[in-house]
């Protein structure tokens, strides 16, 4: 298993971070990698579910994304499945603080049997550039609207 945490300010209130995390929609402005998304039926919550099409090393990855957890701008906890019996949960937790918003991302994964094919230090190091690219346009994003 892969692990992954990163802990990151915004200088921008929670209801803004908020609001550019939980647009679905918005995801391929700001998070790295995403293509395009298929929203789900209803609003972002508990068992809300999207899929996401994703460029990797320049190969097209589904991603199916899950929410099985969540308190409105808190915490929400999300399953993904990648391809191939591979899978990711990722739990996000925003806090207010002084200045900004204090977002914390720890992310566990599985390749599954892709992991057979790639290079797994490699892949583990894309999948951390990809939640830090991720981290720093979500910073710009919220802190400019």
């Amino acid at each position: 298993m892969n692990r992954y945490q990163g802990s990151f300010l915004f200088k921008a209130p929670l209801e803004k971070v908020w609001a550019v995390w939980s647009d679905v929609e918005k995801m391929p402005e700001w998070v790295h990698g995403v293509e395009a998304v298929e929203p789900g039926e209803g609003e972002m919550g508990e068992g809300y579910t999207w899929k996401e099409m994703c460029q990797f090393d320049q190969l097209p990855v589904p991603l199916e994304h899950s929410v099985t957890q969540f308190e409105a701008q808190r915490r929400a906890v999300i399953y993904t499945v990648l391809p191939m019996g591979g899978t990711m949960e990722k739990t996000v937790t925003f806090e207010p603080e002084a200045g900004g918003t204090r977002v914390h991302i720890q992310a566990e994964w599985d390749l599954g049997m892709i992991g057979a094919f790639l290079k797994a230090e490699r892949f583990r190091e894309k999948v951390i550039e990809g939640l830090e690219k991720t981290a720093e346009r979500w910073i710009q994003t919220a802190e400019k609207s």
